[in-house]
């Protein structure tokens, strides 16, 4: 997989991750500055907007939302996932 491809599979799981919590921008925002992570609400809108996310963010996404684990999937398997982040 090109470097491309893996910043789109982790920006189109991120997006499924929210939809199935039913986490929007703003609910998201909230569980950033609970956990004591300083993101405003249009940072990461404009982050989920981009699709690029450094290590360090999508580790810290993984704990706001609470998720311990997390499962490789391939570029052609997220692709058929249906993804709107309102």
């Amino acid at each position: 997989m090109s470097e491309s491809e893996w910043e789109a599979a982790v920006s189109r799981h991120i997006k499924a991750v929210m939809v199935k919590k039913g986490l929007d921008v703003p609910k998201l925002t909230e569980l950033f500055l609970a956990k004591g992570y300083d993101y405003t609400r249009p940072a990461l809108r404009g982050k989920l907007d981009r699709g690029k996310f450094s290590l360090v963010f999508y580790l810290q996404f993984m704990h706001v939302v609470g998720l311990s684990t997390m499962e490789l999937v391939s570029p052609g398997d997220a692709e058929e996932m249906d993804i709107r982040v309102k």
